[in-house]
């Protein structure tokens, strides 16, 4: 199959590249890579890409749902709906299956419906993109690469596979799974990390040609989901929007808030801080109690996403709580929205890592999970600023800019056109 290079070719006389992305998470699933994916893809869409997304059908799931997606979602996207396959046989699979649920994770029964609901279609497409986590979409990659080498394939990491601190394995796991992570990173025809950190952790282990088909593309914002700026907040209102999970908790956040309590008298009147959050209405109570910070911190519980980015500009300071630890891995998209809400960002976080190195790029403090002082210490001064007037950001236009989806989703498609022109060359000699 020939892909067209629409960039040298006429616009009416180009044929659309023919992409075929694969994501276990896809609208109305409201989770981080169903709204970074489809942001891309609906950018790619009102180009010269024809898209087809192949995902798990969210009826076979528990999880939270945003019918608001769909409203996003550009018409021009075609999905397939992977659903369950329920035959006896199947059904025994599945169950051997979750014994393994760490190789590569607990979504290893989606790869086999995946590739047998595609398996027929391979030749319809110009190219291939798997996006993580879970990796077992990488897996899928994989199997149709083996059947079908003339076909070029993306491999997106948003997370570390087998660097993933979360990622708590025995020794036959690691080996099973080291050897899955070659097997992506060999076969595939580029790989694209999230950041650079991701990358050289990632590739360390590996030979200077495989590194040399990696790329770095960062997650993106669409300015245009944003509403516009309102009236100041009479409180400090500081908003945290994301889950908590592992060692990412809001412990010493909310011990920090009662260093606060205890210089400021009716600190509730000042301030208030509001959590939003698939997983925080049982995890936060207990830090809130023991704390005695119920009348300044409030567990909003889960919203929509278009809900949560007006939320995001209509605070006056944004939240982030990463994990400890000596360096940060994980750039969550989350911050990349944050920018895009053109708001203060209070980060606590690690000192190594994208985040603390945003935070450098746009004159934000970073401050360690343990600090608890000093968490408490920019509280207060983030409260003075609030009455004093000067509570503002000045993020770089370089830095904003770094991160708009059109700038994002130009990366994607620069790096299909080089591929499918790369196999053009192959196949044509």
């Amino acid at each position: 199959m020939v892909c067209a290079d629409f960039r040298v070719m006429d616009e009416k006389m180009a044929e659309k590249i023919k992409v075929l992305a694969i994501s276990y998470a896809f609208a109305p699933w409201l989770a981080p890579r169903s709204t970074q994916l489809q942001r891309i893809l609906n950018y790619l869409s009102s180009q010269n890409f024809d898209i087809t997304v192949l995902h798990k059908n969210v009826k076979d799931l528990n999880v939270p749902l945003d019918h608001g997606l769909l409203d996003l979602t550009s018409p021009n996207i075609k999905t397939i709906s992977i659903k369950e396959n329920r035959n006896i046989l199947c059904k025994m699979l599945k169950i051997f299956l979750s014994a393994l649920p760490r190789i590569p994770d607990n979504t290893q029964y989606w790869v086999l419906n995946a590739y047998w609901k595609i398996r027929r279609q391979f030749q319809n497409f110009d190219v291939i993109l798997t996006f993580s986590t879970p990796i077992s979409d990488h897996l899928v990659g994989l199997l149709i690469k083996r059947k079908r080498k003339n076909i070029p394939w993306i491999a997106f990491f948003s997370d570390p596979y087998l660097e993933n601190p979360y990622l708590k394995l025995n020794i036959i796991e690691r080996k099973i799974n080291k050897r899955l992570e070659k097997l992506i990173l060999v076969n595939a025809d580029a790989v694209i990390f999230v950041n650079k950190f991701t990358r050289d952790k990632t590739m360390r282990n590996y030979s200077t040609e495989l590194r040399a088909k990696t790329y770095v593309i960062p997650h993106a914002f669409n300015e245009k989901l944003y509403p516009e700026p309102h009236g100041s907040n009479k409180k400090l209102i500081i908003r945290y929007l994301g889950d908590f999970y592992g060692s990412r908790t809001p412990e010493t956040f909310c011990m920090a808030l009662r260093l606060v309590a205890e210089k400021i008298p009716d600190l509730g009147k000042k301030l208030k801080v509001e959590f939003y959050g698939v997983s925080n209405t049982n995890l936060l109570r207990p830090f809130i109690i023991r704390n005695g910070v119920e009348d300044i911190v409030e567990n909003k519980g889960l919203v929509g996403h278009v809900k949560s980015l007006a939320l995001m500009r209509s605070a006056d300071v944004l939240l982030v709580i990463d994990a400890p630890g000596k360096e940060n891995l994980f750039l969550s998209s989350k911050i990349i929205e944050y920018l895009g809400a053109r708001c203060p960002i209070f980060m606590v976080t690690p000192m190594s890592g994208p985040t603390s190195e945003i935070a450098e790029e746009i004159g934000c403090k970073t401050l360690e999970f343990y600090d608890v002082q000093e968490i408490a210490d920019q509280i207060v001064t983030l409260l003075n600023k609030k009455e004093q007037g000067t509570l503002t950001v000045n993020i770089p236009e370089h830095v904003y800019n770094r991160y708009r989806v059109e700038t994002v989703a130009e990366k994607y498609s620069d790096l299909i056109v080089k591929m499918c022109n790369n196999f053009n060359k192959k196949i044509s000699g």
